[in-house]
């Protein structure tokens, strides 16, 4: 049985001694470097957007601001610590990890599914981009900033990809809550969204941009929406999951993509716990995508007892079997179990959940303690495929409680690896950036 190598030191004293090692900045907002740690010090300039910055004297702030160097600019300043997010690893490591093919995507589009797991905070936003369209499953974010770095991401593949014409074949969103969709309005803004798939649902943190788009497809927006619910899914023939032409809009040259919805919204309690079934992260829709040999899984936030039910659903059926399994709700330590591990054997497991760096706040990583320490050993047990590079992340054992963790094995975290690309081929194979 594999084993974890976990940090043998715990509570705040483990906590200053991860702040001390050297880690990297990306610059996540309108920012400038400055010549002291004062709001009116003078500026030295002004980084982009996305640029990576090297931070200096161990990780320790000065009144909010750490001090970082800017290897393109080869100055040392200033920078507060709200327009920034903070990595493990120093920028030389991360470089080294980040080289090689995957930084030109363009090489594998024509023959290719590529998977964009953005780093969105704590919420999730995955693109997925195939020969002949884009899809994107979950718009969430975090902050402002993080809707968008999701929208400025999406620009840059949509320039690389002249051909796709600024359009979003299928947007999916799990479930209503702000961390899945916060950014749909920003996406909606900027790009053409043909086709919007969704729970149906318009209560839950996330209302407000499901009733704005819900009123902009009524009042005539040109988008062709499809709500699926459990009973759509319990009523067919055969335990496939269901599709439609909205569902799965692509067809490939050569590789006929395959998306299916697994799971929706019960309207009667299946046995459940009363809080279980009016909790809305039992309320959404799961995702299976093939491209070819190669299958991914998205279960949104999808819980234990919703959980149990689905992979009895589906016992005896292949549809659970996957390679790259998104993991359920940003690696709490209730949406991933044992049996659905058992039926997903999956190779690759991507965590998308915020940073500890803000502590002052009720909805984030730091507050609910994401990722669970129990979960990501849960997907050590049966993930044996390495990264390219080990990374030193952090995991809880609790809300508000950390510690560090050597990972060495596929799974990947926007936390601790910011935006997160994999390549999956035809013939079932993979690759990634991390």
């Amino acid at each position: 049985m594999k084993r974890l190598v976990l940090a043998l030191s715990f509570g705040l004293a483990l906590l200053i001694s991860v702040s001390a090692r050297a880690d990297h900045l990306e610059v996540r907002r309108d920012a400038t470097l400055k010549q002291a740690p004062i709001r009116h010090a003078a500026t030295l300039i002004r980084p982009e957007i996305g640029s990576k910055l090297q931070v200096l004297d161990g990780g320790r702030q000065t009144q909010g601001y750490y001090r970082a160097y800017d290897p393109k600019s080869d100055q040392t300043g200033w920078i507060y610590r709200t327009l920034v997010r903070r990595y493990p690893g120093d920028l030389a490591a991360w470089q080294a990890r980040s080289a090689g093919p995957l930084l030109d995507p363009s090489a594998y589009s024509s023959a290719s599914l590529i998977a964009h797991f953005v780093d969105v905070g704590q919420g999730d936003a995955a693109i997925l981009e195939f020969p002949c369209g884009l899809v994107m499953i979950d718009a969430g974010a975090g902050s402002k900033a993080d809707a968008a770095h999701l929208t400025g991401y999406l620009a840059r593949i949509f320039d690389r990809r002249a051909d796709l014409e600024d359009r979003i074949a299928a947007l999916f969103v799990t479930h209503t809550h702000i961390d899945h969709n916060r950014a749909l309005r920003d996406v909606a803004g900027r790009f053409r969204i043909e086709r919007y798939i969704h729970n149906g649902v318009y209560d839950g943190s996330g209302r407000h941009a499901a009733r704005w788009m819900r009123d902009e497809i009524e009042n005539g927006a040109p988008i062709e929406q499809q709500i699926v619910t459990q009973t759509m899914i319990a009523g067919l023939e055969t335990r496939e999951g269901f599709t439609s032409e909205v569902v799965d809009p692509l067809s490939c040259d050569g590789v006929d993509p395959e998306i299916r919805v697994l799971s929706g919204p019960y309207e009667d309690n299946p046995g459940w716990p009363s809080g279980a079934f009016e909790n809305g992260n039992n309320r959404g829709i799961s995702i299976r995508v093939e491209f070819g040999r190669a299958a991914l899984l998205f279960t949104g936030d999808m819980e234990e007892h919703a959980l149990d039910t689905f992979v009895e659903f589906y016992e005896g059926a292949p549809l659970l079997d996957v390679d790259l399994y998104q993991v359920g709700h940003h690696a709490s330590h209730n949406a991933t179990t044992e049996a659905l591990m058992q039926a997903m054997t999956p190779d690759i497991a991507v965590m998308s959940h915020g940073g500890i760096e803000n502590r002052d706040c009720i909805f984030c990583a730091w507050a609910y303690g994401h990722p669970r320490e129990d979960t990501v050993a849960l997907l050590d047990l049966w993930i044996e495929r390495r990264r390219r590079a080990p990374v030193e992340g952090l995991v809880a054992s609790g809300a508000r409680t950390f510690h560090s963790l050597r990972m060495e094995d596929a799974i990947l975290s926007t936390a601790w690896d910011g935006d997160i690309v994999v390549v999956a081929t035809a013939d079932g194979g993979f690759m990634m950036n991390q």
